[in-house]
């Protein structure tokens, strides 16, 4: 996918560039959602990347809890706990989150960023004053000196490229909440907005 033209500075961040050029980003095609199309719990999933170490602790990108919007939705809850040991145990609990919206941001509700590890998150979505369970899904926050090397690497070139190749790898090397995350900074787009709203295969 091609998105549409816009005017970059490539000397600024993604979401603060006044307009020098016309330039177009190219958004990756992620592997749409097969084995568990009936999951409401889009993301996170799979490896999230850690922060930098010149950003300090936490991720790279907001962490954010998407579910599938949900009829009649009142409220939305998720419990943040450590990934069990085993398949069938259950981990310590460690947040709970709660938003009229389906999309949760970690930093709106903790100041503390989530660590390096591997977690579960659930989710439950309140509907007529009943809340219904909407499943379960294992997420890492894993150190990647590679990935950011490669970011690095990419964050050098001139819009559009930067924007195209940093989305390319991330997508292509499995960090598809990051690429979402990445995408949420760009200008607005047809493209983009489709990019944002694929849910990746397993």
């Amino acid at each position: 996918m091609v998105g549409t033209y816009y005017w970059w500075d490539s000397g600024r961040s993604a979401g603060d560039r006044p307009g020098v050029a016309i330039a177009s980003v190219s958004y990756p095609r992620a592997e749409l959602l097969r084995g568990d199309s009936a999951s409401a719990l889009h993301y996170p999933r799979a490896r999230v990347l850690a922060a930098a170490p010149d950003q300090g602790p936490g991720t790279w990108q907001e962490l954010r809890f998407v579910i599938a919007g949900q009829p009649r939705a009142e409220l939305y809850r998720v419990e943040v706990s450590f990934a069990p040991p085993g398949a069938l145990g259950r981990g310590e609990s460690i947040a709970s989150l709660e938003s009229a919206e389906n999309q949760i941001e970690w930093s709106k509700f903790h100041a503390a960023p989530l660590a390096p590890g591997r977690y579960t998150w659930e989710a439950w979505v309140r509907v007529d004053r009943l809340d219904r369970s909407l499943g379960r899904r294992d997420f890492e926050i894993a150190e990647s000196p590679l990935a950011h090397a490669a970011i690095e690497e990419r964050a050098r070139l001139s819009e559009p490229e930067r924007s195209s190749e940093i989305l390319s790898w991330l997508v292509q090397n499995g960090f598809t909440a990051d690429a979402r995350a990445f995408a949420l900074e760009l200008p607005p787009s047809p493209e983009r907005d489709d990019f944002i709203a694929l849910v990746p295969g397993r």
